[in-house]
């Protein structure tokens, strides 16, 4: 089963890390920001959700933050 996105609960959630942390830590730098731009496009998720939206099995790993780490995987050359 494809999820797109965490639930809404837990996405709205602040962890006890970002809590500790200085507001300017959590801001991206601009070329990550950037690329957060353009993955919000919806276009990214079509090949994804035609290819892996079944309705039985377990639910998968949300793909709009997997195509994030593997955007950073890539570009960091992980």
């Amino acid at each position: 089963m494809l999820r797109l996105d965490y639930p809404e609960i837990a996405a709205n959630q602040i962890s006890m890390v970002e809590l500790l942390l200085p507001p300017e830590i959590l801001k991206l730098p601009s070329d990550l920001a950037k690329v957060d731009q353009i993955l919000n496009d919806e276009r990214f998720e079509e090949p994804f959700i035609e290819r892996f939206n079944v309705t039985i099995g377990r639910g998968s790993v949300p793909i709009r933050p997997y195509i994030r780490l593997m955007v950073l995987k890539y570009s960091n050359e992980w």
